[in-house]
């Protein structure tokens, strides 16, 4: 008995354990993005930016996702590369039509993203919704009181919190 017991608390530190926590961990930030982007993947009807270098085109699916950030994460993460690499020759809309369509592409896509801000930035949840929304150079400028008193943060903070609270009210593991 005691060799099976060390033998699961060894399985539970293995490196592939301890990054299906931290992907649990980081979806249940991202149903907090999806929130704040589509009211949980509601409202897919995302508005047309109007300024900038993305003028002209829409984000799609549940988390809000601009094609360019698609492409950007296809591009930089070989396990995308390797199953979506024709996304890469698409025009915008239709790697919005996609991300509208088809929840499992975009789930992946945004996880890619959220673990670039919080691994690969070392962004906290705060910095990196703020990021989600306003771009990582601007999350990397703003300072930690900025981006706390931000709309944007307090909605996904408040969610955030409001569901791990809620979660454990049922008796979910976090």
């Amino acid at each position: 008995m005691r060799n099976f017991a060390i033998a699961a608390a060894l399985a539970y530190f293995t490196p592939q354990a301890k990054a299906d926590t931290q992907d649990r961990l980081f979806l249940q930030e991202l149903e907090a993005i999806s929130m704040n982007e589509s009211g949980g993947g509601k409202n897919l009807n995302h508005q047309e930016i109007t300024v900038g270098k993305f003028k002209g085109t829409r984000a799609g699916g549940a988390y809000g996702l601009i094609p360019a950030t698609v492409q950007e994460m296809i591009k930089i993460n070989s396990t995308l590369s390797k199953k979506y690499y024709h996304v890469l020759f698409w025009m915008p809309n239709q790697i919005t039509q996609e991300l509208n369509t088809n929840h499992k592409f975009s789930q992946e896509i945004a996880l890619v993203f959220w673990k670039q801000l919080r691994i690969n930035m070392n962004f906290g949840p705060s910095r990196a919704a703020y990021a989600w929304l306003y771009g990582p150079y601007a999350a990397i400028e703003m300072t930690e009181e900025a981006i706390l008193q931000d709309d944007y943060v307090k909605k996904f903070t408040e969610w955030l919190y409001w569901k791990k609270n809620n979660d454990k009210a049922k008796g979910k593991k976090s």
